[in-house]
Parts: structure tokens; sequence; C-alpha cells
């Protein structure tokens, strides 16, 4: 699996979500209205974040990207109220 289209898990009552970690992108409006979607633990494959596509999800407190992560598109966490934590994952190289 890698990507996730646009609305497929739509207004599901997803509680607790762990993507796999051949996942390179999440859709538009993927998850977006999950109202009980508390965590989310991302894909360390994750390169692209589709627009609203965790939009009002309302019950998501903490989220942890990884830095394969190029692109965060428009309201991708729009109305997430509770969302109170983000965690980067960032990997620093020297030459």
């Amino acid at each position: 699996l890698k990507s996730i289209g646009n609305n497929v898990f739509s207004k599901s009552p997803i509680e607790e979500l762990t993507l796999p970690n051949t996942l390179e992108e999440i859709g538009d409006s993927a998850f977006s209205n999950c109202k009980q979607l508390k965590k989310i633990t991302m894909s360390q494959a994750i390169k692209n974040i589709g627009d609203k596509a965790f939009e009002e999800c309302t019950s998501l407190t903490e989220i942890t990207l990884p830095n394969t992560l190029t692109e965060i598109n428009d309201n991708a966490f729009a109305f997430c109220d509770s969302l109170k934590k983000i965690n980067l994952i960032l990997i620093l190289s020297y030459l």
C-alpha cells in the first residue's frame, strides 16, 4: 500500500490509526470528519499529506510527523480543536 485515496475513510468511527510503513501519500480528505480519532501513528515513508486529510478530527490530540514528509497541503489539520502536540522527527546530517 503506497497511497490512501481521497475521502476513503471520511466520517469513519476510527479511534486509533497506525499507517503501514510503505505508505507514501494520504489523499485529500482521506480521514476528514473522523471525530473519534484520537491517535495517529504515521508511516515512516510518508511524503505527502493531502488537502483536508484530517480536517475536523476533533478528538485528535497528538501526532508525530516523520522526516520523510515533504509536503503538508492546505487545511490538512484544520479544525482539529484538541490537537495540542505535533512532534517533528528531524535527522541532521553532517558533511
